[in-house]
């Protein structure tokens, strides 16, 4: 049979979030990309045949940890392209997102059945056709396995290996069994007239509640959405030596639902009604890499040179985040990965992604999370497209001297590959003074109306702390008069800002003469600026008034009862209540004296295009936008520009769903919608160069002819819903 041949610049192996976000961001850096997925419909992990968890950050205790650059691209194509919330939505609005760029071509049902090497390198991948058996060769410059398996790598021939390692676990200093997905199967439960019992049958020997956390909670946020139609059941509980039916995994989790959970009630008229075939999980073969990644980097990395992702990592019981394995505690963190463990040892142009990049048998299962693994295929892509244009090989690139080029490159993209600022050199607006039209001092100045009451009788909160001194800190609560409260202020840890650490102060208070709020007396020099932690308890419950359109850094933390959550020994008792839809989150009422300036127009042209240790952001005061909201540049000696980067707010306390979810909002509330940029050249006249009248991206982007100007001015003339003007960073380039 003849085979067709197709070239490319760029052949992307697997079509799932990984693969699309790797093709898009090489497309986008004029590469010719070929995208090939084994299934007819794109979305791998998260489309409509393996049906699992987009993001498991939702089982993280902590805020703004959300991925940023292509990512950010992703959740508003959801909210607008998905509006029924299912699998095949999100399937079909990642198929719009290829299709939108002219420089991705699409192969579906294409299955890669041989890869032909010579001297190290791929030279071509034969792929068939599912549907006609069509078999065609892929010749491309390089080639990026995103596979989540390793198919790619595994077929080269290239060295790596695959299945277990038993041995891993001992590093982690505990008893623990090893645990391995072994199943999965699809249930389907409907609705019935009467009620139903249901008695294990003594054959079935798997227990629900010996599954793992991760796969227990899939269940749960599958059926918060619907307890009736198909859902997904995984087993990745004790590994077992005897073979286990998808009947017996079924049957231990209904047994389960209908006489344990705390969902039995609504059981009691639903039916178990049809059991799919297993859907066996495929090992992972994980290729040699430049750099291996062990279990050691993903608990005790330490901002490590020459790093290009910074990554989540997925919440397990059996491995990972175990910061400090004497207090048998889970701690997340991000994990920092080089780009050597995104190329592989044998080919010189072939490159890898998410769970089969170069790394340990458990660090492969903790990378597995779909946005972790679409981190690391950008990584892949920009590796790739930097080697093209520097005509030197991906091992070269990420050598000293060349990979501070390649971090440049990922901080235009909005990338997270550093917890700290990295300095763009390139960047103007850095030598500029900048000013507002209005700024927000708290959240006096922009909170509204109360969202909803938390009752409470002990709970944390959040807030920014950018002075060197605090002298009085006033708290909105109600409670009764003179109820006594335990205070305790934390620093932010030194390990992850965004959970508390060092205690730096401790009072007892009450409340007095009926005064809803909470006096607490500091007069503190304060070491570290950052996240500051308010802990109050009290023997009696209080309640806490959240408000609306909440300011960003301020966030209620309250204990989790009566949930899967408190099966993990988390480091922290307590959980963030965090927006579950595109508007921002709510706020509580928190003052602090004296007044900080923690949004001022300066975090314009600072290294933050996000949330770090502080907000990072230019807040205006609330307005309905009959006059706009406008922010200034000017620099003390002309400069020539032709690029300019505008990172708007994407309410990065949003954390998308585990599951498909239908949203009303079409966009995040905080993104600016319509904008105008002016510049003022030497002669002082002012010229509009860009006016955006529906902008949908946090990162905007305009490239224009070069232009001398000595300032320039945003003007914000609406958003998507928020009443007031949100802004990370404005940058400038010749």
């Amino acid at each position: 049979m003849k085979i067709s041949s197709e070239r490319a610049d760029m052949v992307v192996v697997g079509g799932g979030l990984a693969g699309i976000c790797a093709a898009i961001t090489a497309a986008r850096e004029n590469q010719l990309v070929h995208l090939v997925e084994k299934k007819a419909l794109l979305g791998g992990r998260i489309g409509p045949n393996q049906r699992k968890s987009i993001d498991q950050s939702n089982l993280i205790p902590q805020v703004y940890q959300r991925e940023s650059g292509i990512l950010n691209e992703v959740w508003p194509l959801f909210f607008k392209s998905n509006k029924e919330g299912t699998y095949l939505g999100i399937s079909r609005a990642l198929r719009d997102w290829v299709e939108a760029e002219n420089k991705i071509k699409l192969f579906l049902n294409s299955e890669v059945e041989q890869v032909q090497t010579d001297s190290g390198i791929i030279k071509t991948v034969i792929s068939r056709d599912n549907l006609t058996n069509e078999r065609k060769s892929f010749v491309g410059k390089y080639y990026l396995d995103c596979t989540g398996i390793g198919r790619l790598a595994e077929l080269s021939g290239a060295d790596g290996e695959k299945g277990e390692d038993l041995n891993e676990f001992g590093k982690v200093g505990r008893d623990i069994p090893l645990r391995t997905s072994k199943l999965a199967c699809l249930i389907q439960i409907a609705e019935g007239k009467d009620d139903y019992s249901f008695s294990l049958p003594d054959w079935v020997r798997l227990k629900w509640e010996e599954n793992h956390l991760s796969a227990r909670l899939n269940l749960m946020e599958s059926l918060e959405r619907s307890p009736t139609g198909v859902h997904l059941l995984e087993w990745e509980g004790l590994a077992t030596s005897r073979e286990v039916e998808a009947s017996e995994l079924a049957f231990c989790a209904w047994d389960f639902l209908k006489n344990r959970s705390s969902f039995r009630k609504v059981f009691k008229k639903l039916r178990l009604v049809t059991i799919s075939d297993e859907i066996p999980t495929k090992p992972v073969f994980r290729a040699n890499g430049l750099h291996r990644i062990s279990l050691d980097d993903l608990q005790w990395s330490d901002s490590l040179e020459g790093v290009v992702v910074l990554a989540r990592t997925l919440l397990r019981e059996d491995f990972s985040m175990v910061s400090r394995v004497e207090e048998n505690k889970l701690l997340p963190h991000p994990v920092e990965i080089k780009p050597q463990c995104l190329i592989s040892s044998d080919f010189k142009n072939l490159l890898l992604a998410g769970s089969s990049a170069s790394c340990s048998e458990l660090s492969s299962r903790s990378l597995s999370m779909p946005v972790v693994a679409a981190q690391m295929a950008i990584a892949s892509a920009i590796t790739i497209v930097s080697a093209v244009s520097q005509n030197r090989l991906p091992k070269t690139i990420c050598k000293e001297g060349y990979i501070d080029g390649l971090q440049r490159k990922l901080g235009r993209l909005n990338q997270l590959f550093s917890r700290d600022g990295k300095e763009d050199t390139d960047n103007l607006s850095t030598g500029a003074n900048a000013t507002a039209s209005s700024t927000v001092m708290g959240p006096s100045d922009c909170l509204s109306d109360i969202e909803q009451k938390i009752k409470t009788a002990h709970c944390l909160i959040q807030f920014p702390v950018g002075s060197s001194f605090l002298e009085n800190l006033s708290l909105e609560l109600i409670g009764q008069d003179h109820q006594a409260f335990s205070i305790k202020l934390m620093e932010g840890s030194g390990y992850h800002h965004s959970l508390p650490g060092n205690c730096i102060f401790v009072d007892n208070v009450k409340i007095v003469n009926g005064v809803n709020q909470l006096e607490i007396n500091l007069d503190l020099p304060i070491k570290n600026k950052g996240w500051h932690f308010l802990e109050i308890h009290s023997n009696e419950d209080f309640v806490i008034p959240l408000y609306e359109k909440g300011l960003v850094g301020y966030v209620l933390h309250v204990k989790k009862m009566g949930s899967y959550f408190n099966q993990a020994k988390s480091i922290t008792e307590f959980y963030p209540i965090l927006t579950t839809s595109p508007k921002v989150s709510p706020s509580p009422m928190i003052t602090l004296s004296p007044a900080h300036k923690d949004y001022e127009a300066e975090n314009l042209i600072n290294n933050y295009f996000r949330p770090n240790h502080l907000p990072q952001l230019w807040v205006s005061k609330p307005t309905n936008f009959k006059y706009s909201e406008f922010v200034d540049l000017e620099w003390k000696q002309p400069i020539d520009i032709s690029r300019i980067e505008i990172s708007f707010d994407p309410s990065y306390d949003f954390i998308y769903s585990g599951k498909p979810k239908s949203f009303k909002e079409d966009n995040f509330s905080s993104l600016v919608r319509e904008y105008k940029i002016y510049i003022t050249r030497e002669n002082q006249a002012s010229e509009l160069i860009i006016h955006q009248k529906e902008n949908s991206l946090a990162l905007a982007v305009h490239c224009f002819d070069p232009v001398k100007i000595k300032s320039l001015e945003l003007e914000i003339l609406s958003t998507h819903g928020l009443n007031r003007a949100q802004v990370y960073q404005i940058r400038t380039y010749a």
